[in-house]
């Protein structure tokens, strides 16, 4: 019985020591994961302190451009305004917006006829580019197949024009 003690006392020693080798190499991975985790954790805080900034300066630039939006209109500018009226029939489709009549949504002002034409006519075609697609990309790229932004619209690539579903 004593030899039989005596021999389990080496094999719970060798057990104690195996798990104190555990516990260190344990100690080791976890020191080495600590480490790990703390990179990933700094650059995550990287990647989100760049998303802020990226995001301030896309509101910065969209309220800049409103701003020159709210200004100016483009195509859609009539030179008329609406002060004190509304704006002329003769115009065409228009609405009063800052005081100056400019044309509704997907209608251009034509210099020839002087007035708002649908741009997907002959006369709007003649206003807006055949590559302007419509489609702005101020925070987004442009979806459509075969286009790029420019300047935050959507034009289509050397080559291609934008037939709106006409052929």
């Amino acid at each position: 019985m004593v030899a039989m003690a005596m021999a389990t006392v080496p094999v719970l020693a060798f057990s104690a020591l195996s798990v104190l080798s555990f516990a260190s190499d344990d100690l080791d991975t976890l020191d080495m994961l600590d480490k790990v985790v703390a990179g990933y954790e700094e650059g995550l805080n990287l990647l989100q302190r760049k998303n802020q900034r990226q995001t301030v300066r896309m509101q910065e630039q969209h309220e800049a451009s409103s701003n020159e939006t709210a200004m100016w209109q483009g195509a859609r500018e009539t030179g008329n305004i609406c002060m004190w009226s509304n704006c002329e029939q003769s115009l065409g489709p228009t609405e009063c917006y800052h005081f100056r009549c400019v044309c509704q949504m997907d209608f251009v002002y034509s210099e020839r006829v002087k007035q708002c034409v649908h741009r997907y006519t002959p006369e709007g075609r003649e206003v807006v580019l055949p590559q302007d697609t419509g489609a702005t990309c101020y925070f987004n790229d442009c979806t459509a197949k075969f286009t790029v932004c420019s300047d935050s619209k959507c034009l289509c690539i050397p080559g291609f024009v934008y037939l709106a579903g006409q052929g």
